[in-house]
């Protein structure tokens, strides 16, 4: 959103699925160039999360090499469709 009481609004929310109800609801309010920087902006919330919260952090780094990736049978941009892919 490039609204900034949205965007204080979305951040208050506890859980990530509330947020991304929120923005559905009000997918017309999303920012024009969404597409081109949410990759830049789900980097910086991962880093900050991951700054944030050390039992993570520990999950992620002793995660090693294997892949990470959310079974999705909506999200084919961020989740995965079960196949890897």
């Amino acid at each position: 959103f490039e609204d900034p009481k949205r965007q204080a609004r979305i951040l208050k929310f506890p859980v990530a699925a509330a947020a991304k109800r929120y923005a559905t609801k009000h997918k017309p309010k999303i920012r024009a160039d969404w597409s081109e920087v949410k990759d830049a902006v789900m980097e910086r919330a991962l880093r900050a999360k991951f700054t944030q919260h050390d039992s993570l952090r520990d999950l992620l780094v002793g995660s090693g090499d294997e892949m990470i990736e959310e079974d999705s049978g909506k999200d084919y941009y961020w989740g995965a469709d079960g196949t890897g892919q």
